[in-house]
């Protein structure tokens, strides 16, 4: 099950008076990736390159954006495909010291920078969830209430009217089988739809 990043991560390594300084994004679409790309490099005019790789959907891209090729870009998607990231950009800005590293202590370097970013970044997994809009009376719902949440079932967007109107949300794989369960006289499911959960982990 794919990870996705739910925070920043950041992270700096010095090799030889170059400095690298990662970042880890969560991103939605291409387009906000490279948009991320722009800020980062009008946030530091006086780097030379700003490699990166980024993995959504289906979608993988790397840059080594002028460093030898192969040496920065790569080891920055082979750490985003390791831990099997969907959904977010690393990028590493790299300050030239004046000393000519060689490929072997660039991936090195990308490679460690990387890695700081990545560790310091909160992830989440994902997977298929449901969710329902729902309406009951009072007495009815209070009883929905308990049972939804003493299976992990989230009771969600209270409405109070005639009628109580909520959402449930809820793994793909129970609440179905939670719904067909329940027998309360005034339960009427208003609506379903596909929803992804994310769950964070340690």
């Amino acid at each position: 099950m794919s990870l996705l990043p739910l925070s920043e991560g950041r992270g700096e390594v010095a090799v030889l008076r170059s400095r690298f300084l990662s970042r880890l994004l969560p991103i939605h679409e291409e387009g906000e990736a490279l948009s991320f790309l722009e800020e980062e490099r009008a946030r530091n005019p006086g780097a030379r390159h700003v490699a990166y790789a980024l993995r959504l959907a289906s979608l993988e891209k790397s840059s080594d954006d002028g460093e030898p090729r192969g040496s920065a870009g790569a080891p920055l998607l082979s750490l985003l495909r390791g831990k099997d990231v969907d959904g977010g950009i690393l990028m590493v800005t790299r300050y030239f010291g004046g000393v000519l590293l060689g490929a072997g202590r660039l991936m090195h370097a990308y490679d460690a920078a990387g890695r700081l970013a990545m560790e310091s970044a909160r992830f989440g997994r994902t997977e298929k969830g449901i969710e329902c809009e729902m309406s009951a009376n009072y007495k009815d719902f209070a009883e929905m209430e308990n049972l939804a949440r003493s299976r992990g079932i989230l009771v969600q967007g209270l409405e109070f009217g005639m009628s109580v109107r909520f959402l449930l949300r809820g793994s793909a794989k129970i609440l179905p089988a939670f719904l067909e369960g329940v027998r309360l006289p005034s339960l009427r499911r208003l609506e379903e739809r596909a929803v992804a959960l994310v769950e964070e982990i340690e």
